[in-house]
């Protein structure tokens, strides 16, 4: 796997409108927070922004951290079983 871009979210906080431009990008979305993850066909379900900004933007307005595109799923947040299915692939 080769890593195209690295952003450190503390020195280049990604804000709500690229955050959601990020998320759209991608096919399927796996946001986990604490012990549960909730995985999104994005191109199945359409989510409004309010909806997919509850799910990737943090209380600081920025998307969450840590957040890892791998080819077209995106990962937000960590959570090994999660990790393990992605990676796996």
């Amino acid at each position: 796997m080769t890593v195209r871009e690295t952003v450190d979210a503390r020195k280049e906080p990604i804000a709500r409108a690229r955050a959601l431009a990020v998320a759209r990008a991608a096919r399927r979305l796996v946001v986990s927070k604490g012990k549960r993850s909730v995985a999104v066909d994005l191109a199945r379900e359409k989510l409004s922004d309010d909806a997919l900004a509850a799910l990737v933007i943090g209380p600081t307005g920025s998307l969450r951290a840590p957040a890892i595109r791998v080819g077209d799923v995106l990962l937000v947040g960590f959570h090994d079983e999660a990790y393990a299915d992605v990676f796996a692939r």
